[in-house]
């Protein structure tokens, strides 16, 4: 007959069995539990790359812990270790552990290691699961806008305004996106963008304009061209180069389309030579791809390469001032400083009554220090007369006079110009610089100061904060 155990029995059975586990188990328990206080420190003392490593630890040793494996990874992409991020953020959405945070973590992993398209699967799987973030639909919209996939960025932003129906920002790049693929729908979108929120009437009325003028035109490359060249001009790059790219796919022998493709991949920070190279092939008398190729070459360091463009272009149009203007730049970089003076000077006698080609005459004087007396001043006053209330040109014959140490006269030009616009920094940094010069210092430090303030982060307020650290220090 079988025996009932008593308790006391079982006592004497499971207490050592119990005591053994829990002796065997103890190492591993006391050194994740040092792991996860170390991880814990690291992140307080921010930094995630030694976090990482100590969380990961904890969460294999952890198993009921489940949500350290999301710490890990996150730190671990924060440490700059997107390869290790992944699997840890993985094992946290096996687990079910997985934040909206981690999920937008892992999809940028994926994104970091080069691949957007995983990186796109993850942020769909968590959009899908509904309680979509501004971050999320972020990522989505860049993410397919980089593929180029503008069909599935509009389904993105509808998605994201069906959440946030009177975003503004929202509102607006989708009205932007439907510009390139629906242009008959984008209108009423961007109105709506602008009703709720009035700042960006000026932006939406480039786009609306090209839209009206691409209407009328049959070709749709040239469509195309006229939208993309919108974009660009509001600083949209990305969109304008996928916008110029179906341009070249709508008519392949469409030179200016491809000249624009090569400067939008610049901006986005590739190289765009090939697009630019196959342009001129296909148009080598086009103005417009000529100063582009122009363009790239000083961009490149290279004005020779840019001259020799420059001169087509001005052979092609030889009346318009603008090309003699880049031509003088152009040769000024490669230091053929007479040659460039005839181009400048070319430019005003072709645009005898605009001020800003007389402007730029006088300031290559000032620049380069070439006949600034002879050339460089009347070229200045010729300016003022022509706009008296110029601030530029005010404080550029202001400071010719200062240059050529007639500071009486320099003072009143450069006084005249802070009466015209008194936030103009130049002229604040000329004063300041003047009455440096002629010892007097409460003056000069009040003028450099607000050139400082007004011009802080250019190469001018540098300038005129290395003159307080140096006589004011």
């Amino acid at each position: 007959m079988k025996r009932v155990l008593e308790s006391a029995d079982w006592a004497r059975i499971l207490i050592p069995l119990l005591f053994g586990v829990a002796l065997a188990l103890y190492p591993t328990s006391f050194q994740a539990a040092k792991a996860l206080e170390r991880g814990k420190v690291a992140e307080t003392d921010q930094r995630p790359a030694l976090a990482a490593t100590q969380l990961s630890g904890a969460a294999g040793a952890l198993p009921w812990r489940a949500d350290l494996w999301e710490r890990a990874g996150i730190d671990a992409l924060e440490g700059g270790d997107s390869a290790a991020a992944i699997p840890d953020l993985e094992r946290a959405r096996k687990e079910g552990q997985l934040s909206l945070q981690g999920w937008l973590a892992l999809g940028d992993a994926y994104q970091k290691q080069g691949d957007l398209a995983a990186g796109l699967a993850t942020w769909e799987t968590r959009a899908s699961l509904g309680g979509g973030s501004k971050e999320l639909f972020e990522r989505l919209v860049d993410g397919y806008d980089q593929q180029g996939d503008l069909e599935m960025a509009v389904q993105a932003l509808r998605r994201w305004k069906a959440s946030e129906p009177d975003q503004a920002e929202v509102l607006y790049q989708l009205g932007l996106h439907e510009a390139v693929i629906h242009p008959g729908d984008a209108g009423v979108i961007l109105s709506q963008a602008v009703a709720a929120d009035s700042s960006l009437a000026e932006k939406t009325r480039t786009i609306q304009t090209a839209l009206n003028v691409a209407s009328l035109e049959d070709d749709a490359a040239y469509k195309l061209l006229i939208i993309g060249r919108s974009l660009a001009s509001l600083g949209d790059w990305k969109l304008a180069a996928e916008t110029f790219r179906r341009g070249t796919l709508a008519r392949p022998d469409y030179a200016e389309v491809w000249a624009f493709l090569g400067e939008a991949r610049q901006h986005l920070g590739k190289d765009g030579q090939a697009e630019l190279t196959r342009a001129e092939v296909l148009n080598p008398d086009s103005v417009l791809v000529q100063a582009l190729k122009a363009l790239y070459w000083q961009r490149q360091g290279k004005p020779a390469r840019a001259v020799d463009s420059l001169t087509k272009v001005a052979g092609i149009e030889p009346e318009n001032p603008t090309w003699q203007l880049e031509l003088g730049n152009a040769l000024a970089a490669l230091g053929k400083l007479n040659q460039a003076l005839e181009h400048y000077q070319n430019a005003v006698r072709l645009a005898p009554v605009d001020p800003f080609y007389w402007r730029a005459l006088a300031g290559f004087c000032v620049d380069f220090n070439v006949e600034m007396k002879t050339v460089g001043l009347p070229a200045a006053s010729q300016a003022v007369a022509l706009d008296p209330n110029d601030p530029s040109g005010l404080d550029l014959i202001g400071e010719i006079f200062l240059k050529t140490s007639d500071t009486l006269s320099a003072e009143r030009f450069l006084q005249r110009s802070l009466q015209a616009s008194p936030d103009y920094a130049p002229a604040h940094y000329h004063l300041g610089f003047l009455f440096l010069q002629a010892g007097k210092t409460s003056e000069a430090y009040q003028h450099l100061s607000r050139a400082a303030q007004l011009a802080a982060g250019q190469p001018l307020g540098k300038q005129a904060q290395r003159l307080i650290d140096q006589y004011f220090r």
